[in-house]
């Protein structure tokens, strides 16, 4: 219905996907799955890791896609 156009988003910084800050009717804790975590610590590691996992299984498929799908692949830190 077009509630959600009015409303601001912010971007997850590991998966890149638009967050809504605000729904209707939800409650804006269960927006940011990081506060659902009692240790944001624990949530962070496990992001991270599920992003690298992500990463390294779609590899075999980087040479069917097109740049568009690569850009939306997780953010993965790089260690030097």
């Amino acid at each position: 219905d077009g509630q959600l156009h009015a409303v601001a988003y912010h971007r997850h910084p590991v998966f890149g996907v638009d967050v809504p800050a605000t729904v209707p009717g939800v409650p804006s804790a269960l927006l940011d799955p990081r506060q659902t975590w009692a240790d944001v610590d624990a949530y962070d590691k496990t992001a991270a890791e599920l992003a690298e996992r992500f990463v390294a299984n779609f590899h075999k498929f980087t040479d069917f896609a097109t740049a568009d799908i690569l850009a939306g692949a997780p953010t993965v830190a790089v260690a030097v």
